[in-house]
This record gives structure tokens, C-alpha cells and sequence, in this order.
């Protein structure tokens, strides 16, 4: 899938910048310059989420955040009722696509 392909790309370029960040760290570390830290710093912050990734499971990452978000049981009808008074401010004309059952 092109979603799955996304993400890898994602987390491939962000392990590149990491690595890069941590050969410049290594460089400015020989040269005596004052970045090394900086760039160290931000070469692991680059890798920490596909690091994160790899060693958690993106499964188990949206299970997680899926219960997270999910434990509102009364959410569904809330939503529900947000989208009734949305088409309730929209008149109604006969054969408008959305009040037409196309049988999905």
C-alpha cells in the first residue's frame, strides 16, 4: 500500500538525518568545534521514532493510541449529533446526493 510506503520512506529519511547529524557531531567532536553536542542531540532525536517503531510494533503503537482515544463510549453519539446539526443549518432540496440511498 502507498500509506505503507509513506511511512517507511518517513522513517528511512529520518534515520538518514540522524546518522548525518551524528557524522557531523563526530566531526565538529575532532575539529574541537562547540557544536558536537548540538548536533549529537538532534542526530538522536532524529532516530528515537523508528527506533520507537521497530522496537514496539506499529500494531501494538495503534492499539495503544486506539484505546487512548476510543475510551469515550458516549463520543460516538456526541459525533453523531454534531454532524445532525450540521445538516440541519443545510435546507433540504429533493435529490441532493447525500439524502439519496445509493445502497453501500
Amino acid at each position: 500500500p502507498r500509506s505503507l510506503l509513506l511511512y517507511y520512506t518517513m522513517y528511512a529519511v529520518m534515520v538518514m538525518t540522524g546518522v548525518a547529524n551524528l557524522w557531523l557531531a563526530a566531526a565538529a567532536w575532532i575539529t574541537s568545534n562547540c557544536l558536537e553536542t548540538f548536533f549529537g542531540i538532534c542526530g538522536l532525536l532524529w532516530m528515537i521514532p523508528p527506533i520507537f517503531v521497530v522496537a514496539v510494533g506499529r500494531h501494538y503503537i495503534f492499539l495503544f493510541l486506539a484505546r487512548h482515544f476510543d475510551t469515550d463510549k458516549g463520543q460516538a453519539q456526541r459525533d453523531g449529533a454534531f454532524i445532525a446539526e450540521l445538516l440541519c443549518t443545510v435546507p433540504v432540496q429533493a435529490g441532493q446526493l447525500w439524502w439519496l440511498h445509493h445502497g453501500r
